[in-house]
């Protein structure tokens, strides 16, 4: 080997581009590790704990489902097609929806989904008997209701 000048074999640069292994004391090892196994538990509790929500709103979502109502399109083109022949404004037929209304309570709890408050239905036998409800105006803005509701 040439000697450079200022630079022999024995002034120590001869060792450059090797790379120097430090050994890793013990106790780091350990501690980094150790590290290392908590980051894998955090993330596997993570994931289990996001597993758990996922699978409490999906059974949360299908019980919603089953309290839906079944919608069936042919029922309500065919109430929209009687509405429009004005079936529902013969008196025999607005008595008979009225009475099922005002007798019977868990009827429109099913048809309103709200609680049924006695009040309110002594209120509509009174204006039942009283001929309220056969009013053309009363009549035309319950049908628009209706058709507005289940469109």
């Amino acid at each position: 080997m040439a000697n450079v000048k200022g630079i022999t074999p024995e002034s120590g640069i001869g060792s450059i581009g090797r790379k120097q292994v430090q050994e890793q004391k013990p106790a780091e090892r350990i501690e980094r590790e150790q590290h290392a196994i908590e980051r894998i538990k955090e993330d596997s509790l993570q994931v289990d704990q996001q597993r758990k929500l996922d699978a409490q709103m999906i059974e949360d979502a299908r019980l919603l489902l089953e309290e839906l109502p079944e919608v069936r399109d042919t029922k309500v083109a065919e109430v929209r097609r009687k509405l429009a022949e004005g079936f529902y404004e013969k008196p025999d037929v607005i008595k008979a929806v009225a009475d099922k209304i005002v007798n019977d309570p868990a009827a429109l709890q099913k048809m309103t989904g709200e609680k049924v408050r006695p009040d309110k239905v002594e209120e509509a036998r009174d204006r039942l008997n009283s001929g309220y409800y056969d009013q053309e105006d009363i009549l035309s803005e319950t049908a628009r209701r209706i058709i507005k509701r289940d469109s």
